[in-house]
């Protein structure tokens, strides 16, 4: 089975037009955390368990069980120090769509 990527596209600077254009920012920020995850597990080869960990921790810390009771603001901190922590791994999370795509896509052939 191929792995995918979610949400190719999403940026620092984009995930805050989406927020705008749905009226959601908690979604908009979802949505990029969910591309930032697949993202290092699929295409930087990041254990998904260092994305499930450092998510239980935040929902810890928060004093929730699920997800979804994360607030926008949780989650886009999240998302923010996630993403640049994947620099550490090669390249990181392109803040170019293209790139994004490119490299995905050539993940998913791989996979």
């Amino acid at each position: 089975m191929m792995d995918t990527v979610l949400n190719i596209g999403l940026t620092d600077v984009s995930v805050e037009g989406l927020a705008k254009q749905t009226s959601n920012p908690r979604f908009a920020w979802d949505a990029y955390r969910r591309l930032i995850q697949g993202f290092g597990a699929v295409v930087l080869d990041i254990e998904d368990e260092a994305f499930e960990d450092a998510l239980d921790a935040l929902k810890q810390r928060a004093g929730v069980k699920e997800d979804v009771d994360l607030t926008q603001e949780q989650l886009s901190s999240w998302s923010v120090n996630t993403s640049h922590r994947q620099e550490d791994h090669r390249q990181g999370l392109s803040p170019e769509p293209i790139e994004q795509l490119r490299l995905a896509n050539e993940a998913v052939f791989r996979s």
